[in-house]
């Protein structure tokens, strides 16, 4: 690994760890017994394999956020077939609603993983020769209003911890003691709303401000150079791994990157694989414990389709398209309820859930997957639409590249990160939730640092 440049890892060695993968996930899929109808799912890791071979050598992995989607993608296309040919593909609608669709579905998820890896190869060609001079400077920067902000982040949370106890216990749990706590608990988050604006400022503070401060933390930890600050670092990425807000993943990530940046600091081999295998074995644990009590194969394949966008979901999202007619309008709809500031100051606009007109109360919290979500509201400029998050997630690798500051990069670091696992794990307008409201809370709060000075006597 290259600390100066954070180039992580030769194309070379990741094609042929792929390649690997997706031949395994090849003939797993072959031998495994599930319903004929779902055979044409053998397509995936094979499109996998040849967008592999097609565009990942044109470039090297630089950036963490270009090896989180190409390893999210290889998941999506590779081991979630596996997973839910595990269960027979099943979700809670009658298959008989969708499966004149699935075979149409595999070839979207086909399309959308080659239109990824091209764009993916051509915008970090194209940064890369650029050599992202003009974006960002390697000149030495404060961090003045970010911290200022991640400080009043944490005296907001500590008021709310005082005055309002029983709301933070509610909203945000250090594990839950059991598989029906933490259904009522995703359950339960409806009647937060009760708490009116003081539900909607942790929210939002829970996007922006806690990622911000727990980066904040860990680089005051690092840069003591002793032996607490370290462990306390340490500590800030696995309390966040383990505090679960109403995303889990997000308590995920958070974690990741912070233990991240103690690997790059460390400068033992040891104290590094040591870090690797805490980071592996919590990662485990924390996918074991979401998914604590799916004990049959029907409902691992349940759980994982629903959370990783899987084929039977694209299939569902095709049979939206074709009997419901949805334009861009119904997409900022729900980009506008998907913003809890918004929707707090000006309450949410009513939308027609078309999952459930089509499967009926079977479709209850079923979302439907990036592409087929972009094809209904924006049909023949749907590739577009995958095509603007790849870029942004190349611009900003390489503008984290290009820092001088550990928090700054570890900002953007999450964003790159963030948005490439929800590529495969939420709908469209989530996805574009996240790029504008919160990569650009992000950017702008980066922006404001660089241009606002503030002098400390």
């Amino acid at each position: 690994m290259n600390h100066n440049n954070y180039v992580y890892i030769s194309d070379r060695l990741v094609q042929w760890i792929l390649n690997i993968i997706s031949l395994i996930s090849t003939i797993a899929l072959i031998i495994m017994s599930y319903d004929i109808e779902y055979k044409v799912v053998i397509a995936l890791p094979v499109v996998f394999f040849l967008s592999v071979h097609f565009f990942l050598k044109r470039f090297m992995l630089k950036g963490i956020g270009a090896v989180a989607l190409v390893i999210a993608y290889a998941f999506r296309m590779c081991l979630l077939p596996i997973l839910c040919a595990y269960g027979n593909f099943y979700i809670e609608p009658s298959k008989y609603i969708y499966i004149g669709y699935f075979g149409i579905a595999i070839l979207l998820m086909c399309v959308e993983c080659v239109i990824v890896f091209a764009s993916l190869s051509y915008y970090s060609n194209k940064y890369e020769k650029k050599k992202e001079n003009k974006i960002a400077n390697n000149i030495k920067t404060n961090n003045r209003i970010v911290i200022l902000f991640s400080i009043l982040a944490i005296a907001i949370y500590i008021y709310i911890l005082i005055s309002r106890p029983n709301f933070l216990s509610n909203h945000f749990h250090f594990l839950v003691s059991s598989v029906e706590d933490a259904t009522a608990f995703e359950i339960g988050n409806a009647s937060l709303q009760n708490y009116g604006v003081m539900y909607y400022i942790a929210v939002i503070l829970d996007l922006t401000a806690r990622p911000t401060a727990s980066f904040l933390l860990v680089n005051w930890g690092l840069k003591s150079n002793s032996r607490i600050g370290l462990l306390f670092s340490i500590g800030v990425g696995i309390f966040n791994i383990f505090w679960i807000s109403d995303r889990r993943i997000l308590s995920l990530l958070i974690g990741i990157v912070c233990l991240f940046q103690v690997i790059v600091h460390l400068r033992n081999k040891i104290s590094k694989q040591a870090v690797y295998w805490a980071i592996g074995i919590l990662g485990v644990l924390t996918v074991v414990y979401c998914f604590l009590g799916e004990d049959t194969p029907l409902r691992v394949a349940r759980k994982f389709q629903r959370y990783f966008s899987g084929p039977s979901l694209t299939a569902i999202g095709i049979g939206v398209y074709n009997n419901y007619i949805q334009t861009p309008f119904d997409f900022l709809k729900l980009l506008f309820n998907d913003s809890l500031l918004l929707t707090g100051l000006f309450d949410s606009i009513p939308v027609i859930n078309y999952v459930i007109e089509l499967c009926g109360a079977s479709g209850y919290s079923i979302w439907t997957p990036m592409f087929i979500g972009a094809i209904q509201y924006f049909h023949l400029l749907a590739p577009i639409l995958i095509i603007i998050p790849v870029k942004f997630i190349v611009y900003t690798d390489h503008r984290s590249m290009s820092e001088s500051s550990d928090l700054r990069k570890m900002m953007l670091n999450y964003l790159t990160i963030a948005i490439s696992v929800y590529m495969i794990m939420y709908s469209v307008e989530l996805v574009y939730y996240n790029i504008i409201f919160i990569g650009g809370f992000f950017y702008l709060l980066l922006f404001i640092n660089d241009k606002v000075k503030i002098s400390i006597r």
